[in-house]
């Protein structure tokens, strides 16, 4: 892999990546921010900025308040996939849990520790909700309530 644990990884150097939007008259030159964004995002943002209604199961958010300095609902988090790349990654853990103001480099694994048991379990449900809303391919990590037992699945956070 040309650049491991970066570029088509779920590492935060795969997945960080600035956006730059430019549009006179319209977007504020030279504002910067460190909100949470998705690909996701970007179609709902163009159809709002074109004046066309986005389709009420269209996944994403605008942005479109956020570039011009009008209301903006920000993410509390966004998620990514590594997709088939032309590379096998080697063994890793099957779920995984780095605190990035202390470790930015990931190589702390928190996954299995005691003190970090509810934050781990929040982000499970977080991500079987997202899962589930998405329609995702991939069984969830675990089940919405009053869902059968046995549906969920160990996934890589």
């Amino acid at each position: 892999m040309p650049f491991p644990r970066a570029k088509s990884t779920c590492y935060e150097a795969g997945i960080h990546v600035p956006m730059l939007a430019r549009w006179p008259g319209r977007v504020r030159p030279g504002s910067v921010t460190k909100e949470l964004v998705a690909h996701v995002d970007l179609p709902a943002t163009w159809l709002e900025a074109a004046g066309v209604p986005k389709p009420r199961k269209m996944q994403g958010r605008s942005l479109l308040g956020l570039l011009t300095g009008g209301a903006h609902q920000s993410r509390t988090e966004v998620f990514g996939e590594r997709n088939w790349h032309d590379n096998f990654d080697p063994a890793r853990p099957m779920l995984e849990l780095y605190d990035l103001a202390r470790d930015p480099d990931e190589f702390h694994n928190l996954a299995s520790s005691p003190e970090r048991a509810r934050v781990l379990e929040d982000i499970k449900r977080r991500l079987s909700e997202w899962m589930h809303d998405t329609f995702d391919y991939l069984p969830p990590a675990t089940t919405r309530p009053g869902e059968p037992a046995g549906r969920g699945w160990p996934v890589s956070l």
